[in-house]
């Protein structure tokens, strides 16, 4: 759809949920299912995927929005996106917002609430180029950081619409 006609796209945000388990698959695929090792040269193979599909979407007039799993690294105690290789040290760089989750609770009949900080926050690293998103933002929504990007509606949330293969069914079907 975007190639055809970037201006008919019907998306203004991709997200890519999550990283984590995405890479997880492309492992499984390198590794045939964990019959071969996971050597430098597939690392490099998954290193170079990683960059095709990054470039790919970053190239696409779209907010791109990444997430993963965290975990505490054991040598540092510091925290980290659960990251196979140095993706983990390389992702974060190439992206304007990088935040971070913490789910509270808040003790027995009161509901959970979601703290996401833009700035580190005791082991768990953060940062933002947009200097106007806030630094904690609780019970995260689009319509709290909707002002905060240029162009923006906060009354109109994102589209969750499933993509319509439709196309491309009859496409593959008629052979093209």
């Amino acid at each position: 759809w975007y190639n055809k006609d970037p201006n008919s796209f019907p998306y203004e945000t991709i997200v890519v949920e999550s990283v984590t388990h995405y890479m997880e698959l492309v492992i499984d695929e390198l590794t045939q299912g964990n019959k071969v090792i996971m050597d430098v040269g597939r690392y490099g193979q998954l290193a170079g995927h990683m960059r095709n599909v990054h470039h790919i979407l970053s190239g696409m007039d779209v907010h791109l929005v990444y997430t993963a799993l965290g975990r505490v690294d054991d040598k540092t105690s510091k925290g980290e996106p659960y990251l196979p290789g140095k993706t983990g040290d390389l992702l974060p760089s190439a992206c304007e917002v990088y935040a971070h989750i913490e789910e509270k609770n808040n003790g027995k009949d009161k509901p959970r609430t979601f703290e996401l900080y833009t700035q580190t926050h005791g082991i768990w690293p953060a940062r933002t180029r947009l200097n106007r998103l806030p630094v904690k933002t609780v019970n995260p929504t689009w319509a709290k950081f909707a002002p905060f990007i240029n162009n923006i509606d906060p009354s109109v949330p994102p589209a969750v619409t499933p993509v319509d293969n439709t196309e491309t069914n009859n496409a593959a079907a008629s052979g093209e």
